[in-house]
């Protein structure tokens, strides 16, 4: 925990009561924790690390597919400064190939760079139509129970006060209870998924962890999913990095959907450093094609041979 004086802390909570506006019927632990979550990522201006994912597909579920002991393993490297990402993404599947992927965004463009012998490099201006990265991010792991239908799948969306104003009010459920051998606060809440169905969600979040969230649970009409935080690192200014997460998701008849981890390398972890802003811009000199989506322009990069 950081030393901060009674009188910084009392500004501070009425500055915040100021930027999080809540009904009148909000829960105050509730409204508190979330407050908590929303200050979080105030205190991120940059991140750098590397980590690890495996993920197991349920013998159900692969044998459907046709690829029985489906697993995927990969390796991404990324970095962040406010909305900006480079994340340069490995992976490894059943047939032992590695299929690498470069996603950024320089706070103008989406880019996509598939790493093959033809280097397509291919951006957007609009979202929607954005090849988004879905290479390894932990925090976007662990907080993924705060986006609904219709958000931006980003980092920046929960930096925004008005996300967690608007959990603050979903709300239906605040418990002081011991999880994992801590304790802390159980929220639970409803909420629309990214892909539309109405979920019952439940988020542990530890009070000796300044009251980060380290267990969830989402029951939908058909599955529930639930991510694990196992291992963190203490930083500076009470902030808490998750290094290993576990997550599952199972039908409710118990048939196994997926299985996966996320393993952060903890020497890699650098918060709040200086990282140059050019790494955020893919450059045109060092691929084949340039493909702008949003006007359909494909321009070939002649110095640079295939």
């Amino acid at each position: 925990m950081f030393n901060i004086t009674k009188r910084i802390v009392i500004a501070l909570f009425l500055f915040l009561i100021v930027r999080m506006p809540v009904s009148a019927h909000a829960n105050p632990a509730a409204e508190a924790v979330l407050m908590q979550q929303y200050l979080y990522f105030q205190k991120i201006s940059t991140l750098e690390l590397v980590a690890t994912e495996r993920l197991i597909l349920g013998k159900a579920v692969s044998d459907k597919l046709g690829v029985p002991g489906y697993n995927l393993a990969s390796t991404t490297s990324f970095l962040s400064q406010g909305s900006k990402y480079y994340c340069k993404c490995d992976q490894v599947g059943n047939d032992n190939k590695i299929f690498s992927t470069i996603w950024a965004y320089n706070g103008d463009v989406y880019q996509t760079l598939p790493v093959e012998n033809v280097l397509e490099l291919t951006v957007t201006r609009n979202y929607s139509q954005a090849s988004l990265f879905s290479g390894t991010h932990p925090l976007g792991g662990v907080f993924s129970f705060a986006f609904s239908l219709g958000d931006n799948i980003t980092i920046e969306t929960l930096c925004q006060s008005s996300k967690w104003s608007d959990l603050t009010k979903k709300v239906i459920d605040a418990q002081e209870v011991s999880m994992f051998g801590k304790e802390g606060t159980l929220l639970t809440f409803n909420n629309t998924t990214i892909l539309g169905k109405e979920a019952r969600i439940e988020v542990f979040f530890a009070s000796c962890l300044n009251h980060f969230p380290i267990y969830f649970k989402r029951t939908t009409s058909n599955m529930i999913t639930e991510v694990r935080v196992v291992q963190t690192k203490e930083l500076n200014d009470g902030l808490v990095f998750p290094l290993l997460i576990e997550g599952r998701a199972f039908y409710k008849d118990g048939t196994l959907v997926q299985e996966e981890n996320i393993m952060v390398d903890e020497g890699s972890l650098k918060i709040n450093h200086y990282i140059d802003d050019k790494i955020f811009t893919i450059p045109f000199d060092q691929v084949h094609i340039y493909h702008d989506i949003d006007s359909n322009i494909f321009l070939k990069n002649k110095n640079l041979s295939q």
